[in-house]
């Protein structure tokens, strides 16, 4: 079990581990850690330090199932009732903690930590806190404390003002900290480790995170939603956020939804979806907004309007900073900043072959070669001596205290233990996909990429494929049994088999299959191949029908077998990613396995002898399907039907690492075999793959995640009046001359704090 002593992040990063000194008040179970603030002995103002690991299951049926209070409470002006004291965890680690209150705010371990508060190297895993506004699992709200090498990792959901490690940080200094974990938000506010940094951008007391970081699963339905923080008012410095931010709202930005403050030598690399307004770093930077040396790499940005690799919208400053990940929005998208009209932007680069974007409002497009080049950040004036570093013509430029990394090898791992290895590294864990297999165990690691080996820059996601077992009527496929999909060649034992011209069948583009039969005749019933989906431009998308034609027919000879030619739907999941160079720029395209099973009228085949062509293909409008912009294709020819086959020598064909086809459940003529009904999918539930022999391989498709309950009221609008009324002075003040329409569901009374 993962203990704060392990943490690599904090220690292998940013070298620095603390350990306090002894304190006089001794916390070694749950239920005295209840007691601090409920009991004479353990004011809120004493020095506490936790003896052990302390196990907080029995919380979940605490207080009617509403589990642990959170400790101290909220006073704006006096900070009496709140936690002023100290907690030093030594290292040890509260597990299991339950904090069920969706109607209550500031909410956590700790409700409120005043400004003499002291919380350190304390940890928190596999918690389960639920609040409403003011949410995070160590601290609802922040008001002048020092948080210094904490850690959290579990599950947090609130309505606004929502983090990992804390919901409100009004000012004081986060240190060293880092969250892991989902984090789950409403209509405003949402981070992975701070909701927002700073009541507002002209605080006189600065709300400082250094040294930070999220690997947290960030998801909201509002605005201003971060990797790292939601909000930033004021100062974040070398920290960075490496999980997968969703949002559907505006403001959505791999480390800070929305920044108002300065942000320097930090970077996101985890992939983004948003609305309006969405960056690889962050969404919108704000007139008030400084970024100086950062990046943001990885898995994407998807967004509508105002999308940029770095930054969705720009109205401050940004310099010496770079993007190189896949940028895709309908208007105003940019491979670094999607709309900066009125920003400025100084010495700052994006990658225009993997952004796939040619423009940016700021900044300059080079191409991949060239981002890996150190002359090309020189020449622009980047400090290389104490803030950058760069293998030259291996790694895009990297931030000094975070340097590159080399992707472990995870070949036979089991999940948990390529979790670990990746962790390690500081790497995350990318695509996970699954197949069968007969020499990998089940649930053990069949292959990754990037492959072991390369060298990736800190927070870079890795893909790999899950065993499922062994295969079961491996002998009933015509292809042999290889890792066909995974890099390796093969002559086929099944001879001739050979690409045939374009000439045997009318319409164009076909490239059909050759093969003999099997020595007596029979029916193929079920049908498996591999491809990509793929625009007119070469870039990804998604079907909206699997309709394909399958076409077996004879060829070279007369024949009084006519062949057979069905239009089936195929059920599909992604087993895999491949780069695809369209022309213009690299694209990672998914690789799809497509599954018939057991087609209503098998196709029958003919006596020995024959020789047959085969051809699968989209069903186009000949079959009443529109025209969508997205056809299937095999994966060495994306933009149409083509052939895996290349001819090999003495009649023989070489099959390529991207094989495309197999034939499953032969049924052997009557009087050979058994007949047809044997080999039917296991029923709905069952759930287990059928013994060698018996029946069909289940569809693969992705690993299920275990789902979450939905939080009892999430992403409505509040209720009016519900709520305290706003103190004097709190609340979010509105950076002058944004100049924008307030977004729909901003701009309602607030709730206590919020703005």
């Amino acid at each position: 079990m993962r203990t704060l002593h392990s943490m690599v992040i904090s220690c292998m990063v940013f070298f620095l581990c603390f350990v306090a000194q002894a304190v006089p008040i001794p916390i070694s179970t749950i239920e005295q850690l209840q007691l601090i603030g409920n009991d004479p002995a353990y004011p809120l103002t004493g020095e506490y330090e936790l003896t052990n690991d302390i196990d907080a299951s029995a919380t979940a049926g605490w207080n009617g199932g509403a589990g642990f209070a959170p400790l101290g409470v909220y006073d704006y002006w006096t900070q009496s009732t709140s936690f002023m004291g100290v907690l030093d965890g030594q290292g040890y680690v509260i597990y299991n903690l339950v904090i069920n209150r969706p109607g209550s705010d500031r909410i956590g371990l700790f409700s409120c930590a005043g400004r003499l508060a002291i919380i350190r190297n304390v940890g928190i895993l596999g918690s389960v806190v639920t609040g409403q506004y003011q949410v995070g699992t160590l601290i609802g709200t922040i008001m002048g404390s020092t948080i210094e090498d904490c850690f959290t990792e579990g599950a947090v959901y609130g309505e606004s003002l929502v983090g990992g490690l804390a919901g409100e940080f009004e000012y004081g200094r986060v240190t060293r900290c880092q969250a892991e974990g989902t984090v789950n938000g409403g209509f405003q506010f949402t981070g992975g480790l701070l909701g927002r940094n700073g009541i507002s951008a002209d605080e006189s007391t600065a709300g400082i995170i250094e040294y930070c970081s999220s690997a947290s699963t960030v998801t909201a339905i509002g605005n201003r939603v971060g990797g790292l923080v939601g909000l930033n008012n004021q100062a974040i410095v070398q920290s960075f956020a490496i999980g997968l931010v969703t949002n559907s709202g505006a403001d959505t930005g791999g480390l800070a939804g929305a920044n108002a403050g300065s942000i320097t030598s930090s970077f996101a690399s985890g992939a983004l979806s948003g609305g309006v307004s969405a960056g690889g770093l962050a969404g919108a930077n704000l007139e008030t907004g400084s970024i100086r040396n950062c990046y943001a790499t990885g898995g994407g940005v998807l967004g509508t309007e105002n999308v940029g690799g770095l930054l969705g919208k720009n109205l401050g400053e940004a310099e010496y900073c770079y993007a190189a990940g896949p940028v895709s929005g309908t208007t105003f998208t940019g491979g670094l900043v999607g709309n900066g009209t009125t920003g400025v932007v100084n010495g700052s680069f994006w990658d225009i072959e993997t952004s796939g974007q040619e423009t940016s409002s700021g900044g300059t497009g080079k191409p991949t070669v060239e981002m890996k080049m150190q002359t090309t950040f020189t020449d622009a004036g980047w400090d290389f001596t104490a803030t950058w570093g760069i293998v030259e013509s291996v790694s895009y430029p990297y931030l000094q205290y975070a340097p590159p990394v080399i992707a472990p090898n995870l070949t036979g791992l089991n999940q948990e233990e390529a979790e670990d290895a990746l962790s390690a590294a500081l790497l995350t864990q990318g695509h996970v996909s699954a197949r069968c297999d007969n020499t990998v165990p089940e649930g053990n690691i069949l292959n990754q990429k990037p492959a072991p080996g390369t060298v990736l820059t800190p927070g870079s996601a890795v893909d790999y494929v899950l065993s499922l077992g062994a295969c079961a009527l491996e002998e009933a496929f015509y292809c042999p049994e290889t890792n066909l999909l995974y890099g390796q060649e093969l002559t086929t034992e099944y001879t001739p088999v050979y690409f045939l011209s374009d000439e045997f069948l009318a319409e164009e583009g076909l490239a059909p299959w050759r093969f003999d039969t099997f020595a007596a005749e029979g029916q193929v019933c079920d049908l498996h191949w591999w491809g990509v989906e793929v625009n007119s431009e070469g870039n990804p998308c998604e079907r909206a029908a699997n309709l394909f034609v399958v076409q077996i027919s004879p060829t070279g000879t007369e024949s009084a077998w006519e062949g057979c030619e069905i239009t089936t739907e195929a059920q599909r999941a992604v087993i895999d990613y491949i780069d695809y160079w369209n022309g213009d720029n690299t694209i990672t395209l998914p690789v799809y396995r497509y599954d018939v099973w057991h087609l209503p009228s098998c196709c029958e085949l003919p006596e020995s002898g024959e020789t047959l062509a085969l051809s699968i293909r989209s069903a186009g409008p000949d079959t009443g399907i529109e025209d969508d912009d997205c056809y299937f294709g095999w994966m060495n020819s994306p933009m149409g039907d083509g052939s895996f086959i290349e001819i090999g020598e003495e009649n023989t064909a070489v099959l390529g690492a991207d094989l495309a086809f197999c034939l499953t459940d032969y049924f052997p003529a009557e009087g050979e075999g058994e007949g047809e009904g044997e080999g039917e999918i296991p029923l709905e539930g069952e759930g287990e793959l059928p013994e060698e022999g018996e029946g069909e391989i289940p569809p693969e498709g992705e690993i299920p995640v275990e789902g979450e309950p939905p939080v009892e009221g999430e992403g409505e609008t509040p209720v009016e009046g519900e709520g305290e009324t706003p103190v004097e002075g709190e609340g979010e003040i509105p950076v002058e001359g944004e100049g924008e329409a307030p977004v729909e569901g901003e701009g309602e009374t607030p709730a206590e704090g919020e703005g």
